[in-house]
């Protein structure tokens, strides 16, 4: 055992009691794949702990810390890879760190969120994507939502972009403080295809004069339309089909369907997260997790699993636990828990 910092973020394999000691703690599923880490941190009257579980795709990312006064939670969810979270991990705390310097914190989450969605989206990727030019961290495609929050005075402020959610629980109240910027949400499936639409349009005119120029050439662009809880907006040469869709409306580092210097309105994904604030006195706990544990758990078994652990580290593990009884091997599953009141 070794002795440990206040200042800490989540690193696969650590488990931390406490502000004085650092053990390993491993426990592996029947196949062999998915490890569990649980963190545990106390400072002042704030008690939070993590617990992930890697799925097939390993694409998550957790984040906590605590300076002076404050505490700091994150969730990031990545897909088509993971270097994506990765980033968000390692960096999205430095550049929301800077804009509290000049902002109040729900105005220094809105800069952060949408000041690092465009450093990603601008970012030539090393390797194989940077030889042909790719944009993105990880590549065009690759992404993160995110769901962070802040504990600092007498407020606990909530940001969030995708479907990671947070829910604040006091006694038998339980409050989602997050939006699930999905296309279930008539209001971001609006938003969303008008973007897509005019950017079709864009692509249309730019087609038509190229099509002028050289008939055999010639590009046809579907409309966008919604299916389910994703979209589909389709580019058609020569009778071939290339479908793009996202299940979710907003997140970090989407290159391919963000707005660029070609694309000025892009397909709509865009960074800018909802912001809620509450009192700490409205919350006992805070739980914060990535998107499939919240589709394999409603908000009220995600609370009542959490308030069965009675600390936070037994908390975040039994909603883990919760969540991975429903999710399946594949998932990949990350929960941070505060506890307010301890």
């Amino acid at each position: 055992m070794s002795a440990t910092r206040s200042l800490t973020c989540c690193s696969a394999g650590n488990v931390s009691f406490g502000s004085s000691f650092t053990s390993r703690l491993r426990t592996r599923s029947s196949r062999g794949r998915a490890l569990r880490v649980a963190r545990l941190e106390c400072v002042n009257a704030v008690k939070f702990a993590s617990a992930s579980k890697a799925g097939k795709r390993g694409e998550d990312a957790s984040f906590t810390i605590q300076e002076k006064d404050k505490t700091f939670l994150a969730v990031y969810d990545g897909r088509n890879g993971a270097d994506a979270a990765q980033y968000l991990k390692e960096n999205f705390y430095n550049n929301f760190s800077k804009e509290m310097e000049s902002a109040p914190p729900a105005n220094a989450f809105v800069s952060a969120y949408v000041g690092t969605d465009k450093t990603m989206c601008t970012s030539t990727p090393p390797g194989l994507f940077g030889m042909f030019q790719a944009r993105g961290i990880g590549g065009a495609r690759c992404a993160s939502t995110a769901v962070t929050a802040l504990v600092m005075g007498d407020n606990v402020v909530v940001a969030n972009a995708g479907d990671c959610r947070a829910l604040a629980i006091k006694g038998d109240e339980v409050s989602q403080l997050t939006v699930d910027h999905t296309g279930e949400s008539e209001e971001e499936r609006a938003r969303m295809e008008e973007a897509i639409i005019a950017t079709l349009k864009e692509k249309e005119d730019v087609a038509a004069r190229i099509a002028q120029r050289d008939p055999s050439k010639v590009f046809l662009y579907g409309d966008a339309v919604s299916r389910g809880t994703g979209f589909t907006w389709q580019l058609v040469q020569a009778g071939t089909s290339f479908p793009v869709g996202s299940a979710v409306t907003r997140s970090l580092g989407d290159a391919f369907l963000s707005s660029s210097d070609q694309l000025p309105r892009g397909y709509g994904m865009i960074a800018e997260p909802a912001v809620t604030t509450i009192p700490v006195s409205d919350a006992s706990w805070l739980v914060l997790a990535s998107a499939p544990v919240w589709k394999s758990l409603g908000n009220e078994e995600v609370a009542k699993a959490c308030m069965s652990g009675g600390d936070a580290d037994a908390a975040a593990k039994a909603v883990l636990a919760a969540a991975s009884a429903k999710a399946g091997e594949d998932e990949d599953l990350t929960v941070v828990v505060a506890q307010l009141d301890a």
